[in-house]
């Protein structure tokens, strides 16, 4: 077969694939229809008789909110560059730490029913078509491209005040989300690849790494908190804990794979410097996915050397028992 073949049932659309139909075409076609459906499906359900008012009074309020929060953001002082790379570098970190207990911690079956992020209807139709693992992936982050974006625009508000470039501030920012979204798919399939004594030892090595990073955080805050009753400054005390915890050196060992992209974020002109980072914020997209490929493929591999020793060790019993 030259491509995919068949139909995709979205909403009340059916889109159909010839055989010449390239799968990175239908694969697109796929995502366009699929965004479309939802933002109609959503528009319908905001905008219905029903929900019109409540529509625009929560519209009404959320857009005072988001005024409020820009000016607040845009007449405080800024911040120390040097800080603000320890911050996302260092929260980019902890957050990828948050996967792997996570995926740790979580039903194996669980995992095997999300690989590589694709839901089991997903699972069904794509993986089952002629596409390469490696378009699966890419397929898997232009899904989460809108949502990235989102996030990575809500942040940059807040830090817009500290950097002299917006354009590179959300590059740098889209980039080190993307990279925490490979890190997440790698942790996934890793832990669906163990055994379940190497399960239960991943257990033991991410929540003493987990419970070391919030006793850090707890220290930092006792040691901000020292003197304050008030519940707000104990509360400031927490927020200002996380910087610390997240500029600490041990974290920051674990954040070096987004220096780069911290660094993007605070550079001013384009210096050398500057234009290295760029092409290696271009650079880690496509490394990633090499990376995610390769764990995937031990994966695939040991899971299949894991299930036959343990068949090996089984039969035997077996004909001991049927003896």
């Amino acid at each position: 077969m030259d491509g995919l073949k068949g139909r995709a049932v979205i909403g009340a659309e059916t889109i159909s694939f010839e055989p010449q139909t390239s799968p990175i075409i239908g694969l697109a076609r796929v995502i366009v229809h699929r965004s479309w459906a939802r933002f109609r499906r959503l528009s319908g359900r905001l905008f219905s008789p029903q929900r019109l008012a409540a529509t625009i009074a929560a519209t009404f309020f959320l857009a005072l909110y988001v005024a409020n929060g820009v000016l607040v953001v845009l007449t405080r002082p800024p911040s120390d560059p040097g800080q603000i790379t320890l911050w996302l570098s260092g929260g980019m970190a902890i957050y990828a730490l948050f996967h792997f207990v996570r995926a740790a911690w979580q039903n194996p079956d669980t995992l095997a029913d999300t690989d590589l992020g694709l839901t089991p209807a997903e699972q069904l139709w794509i993986t089952s078509a002629p596409v390469t693992r490696a378009t699966v992936v890419v397929y898997h982050l232009t899904e989460i491209a809108l949502s990235s974006v989102i996030k990575a625009t809500l942040i940059s508000i807040v830090l817009l005040r500290d950097v002299s470039s917006p354009v590179r501030l959300l590059a740098g920012i889209l980039t080190a989300m993307v990279l925490l979204e490979l890190v997440r798919l790698i942790a996934d399939r890793l832990v669906w690849a163990l055994s379940p004594v190497g399960r239960r030892e991943m257990r033991i090595v991410v929540t003493v790494a987990a419970g070391a990073v919030i006793a850090q955080w707890l220290s930092f805050s006792l040691s901000a908190a020292a003197g304050r009753s008030h519940p707000l400054e104990w509360l400031r005390a927490g927020f200002v804990a996380i910087g610390q915890t997240a500029a600490s050196p041990s974290i920051q060992t674990l954040a070096r794979p987004w220096h780069a992209a911290a660094s993007f974020t605070i550079s001013e002109g384009w210096a050398l410097a500057t234009v290295l980072q760029a092409f290696w914020l271009i650079a880690t997209v496509p490394i990633g996915v090499l990376l995610v490929l390769a764990v995937d493929r031990w994966a695939v591999e040991h899971r299949a050397r894991t299930e036959g020793e343990r068949l090996d060790q089984t039969e035997p019993d077996a004909v001991s028992t049927s003896d």
